[in-house]
């Protein structure tokens, strides 16, 4: 009799903080270089911390889908308010603005879409694939049956 010992299991790692550390050093260098812009990337990347507190999944991957989204709608934001003095009265134009809030929202609402319609669509795919795979298996059956007889399918 031969003893297999059980393997310990690892420890799951925190997939979920080096983004944001990653985000959270970015926020950082711009309050550091700008504080107009700062201040709207921390106001405008709400809907991105209510997505990572709302994710209880290790990967974050709801946390990281908006996150990408919202800070996409974000950066185009923050690029404005450099070329019209980079002061406060910029940025609080540009917080005025409801077009930017749109946007923002839009583009984190986007993220949530993404999460909600793309696993059905990848399950529904994954699906016609096997489902293809398993009658091209039948087929080669059927073929070899013919071939050698009915000894082979036994």
């Amino acid at each position: 009799m031969s003893r297999v010992a059980a393997a310990k299991p690892k420890p799951a790692k925190k997939a979920g903080m080096k983004p944001k550390a990653v985000y959270l050093t970015v926020i950082g260098i711009v309050g550091f270089v700008s504080l107009p812009a700062f201040i709207l990337m921390l106001i405008g990347s709400l809907p991105m911390f209510t997505a990572w507190l709302y994710d209880d999944d290790p990967a974050k991957s709801t946390g990281l889908t908006v996150a990408a989204m919202n800070l996409g709608a974000i950066i185009p934001y923050v690029i404005m308010v450099f070329p019209h003095g980079h002061n406060m009265y910029a940025a609080v134009s540009v917080l005025e603005s409801t077009k930017t809030w749109i946007v923002i929202y839009a583009a984190a609402g986007s993220g949530w879409v993404i999460l909600a319609l793309l696993p059905g669509l990848a399950r529904k795919f994954l699906k016609g694939q096997l489902q293809h795979r398993a009658q091209k298996i039948i087929d080669k059956q059927k073929e070899l049956i013919q071939e050698w007889g009915d000894k082979v399918a036994r």
